[in-house]
């Protein structure tokens, strides 16, 4: 389906299938210099998500973003879209996509976070509802 609401500079197909090739995946996060990990992560994580929402441009894919957890609480993660198409809207539809996931799911809580070096994350979050929170803290295991 072509999304009316991204730029027509370039056509997009926004898309919540699963089938995606766990290679696409892992060339998008090397392209904003996120880590690859491995095949059997995000297949694993394909199957795993309650969603995964995606765009794409001219059959190649640009954009992704998974929603994980349960039926009370759940997390937006690895929300990511190539350089050459980021501010194009595709992140914050990507966000809404997911958020609306999780509302139809009954999901009461979601959470996320996001690098603090690109400030203008926080804007994007906000926009699409989310409100910092104080009390929160993550658990990060070292790279091997």
């Amino acid at each position: 389906m072509v999304d009316e609401g991204l730029p027509q500079q370039s056509t997009y197909e926004f898309s919540n299938r699963r089938d995606i090739d766990v290679t696409e995946i892992q060339t998008l996060r090397a392209s904003v210099g996120w880590s690859r990990d491995t095949e059997e992560v995000w297949q694993g994580t394909l199957e795993k998500a309650l969603t995964v929402s995606s765009v794409y441009s001219e059959g190649k894919l640009v954009g992704i973003g998974f929603l994980l957890g349960a039926e009370r609480h759940a997390v937006l993660c690895d929300i990511c879209v190539t350089p050459e198409h980021q501010s194009e809207g595709i992140g914050t539809k990507l966000v809404h996509s997911l958020v609306e996931a999780a509302n139809s799911q009954g999901i009461k809580y979601v959470t996320l976070t996001y690098d603090e070096k690109s400030p203008w994350l926080e804007d994007l979050y906000r926009e699409s509802g989310f409100q910092p929170i104080s009390n929160a803290m993550q658990l990060i295991k070292p790279e091997v």
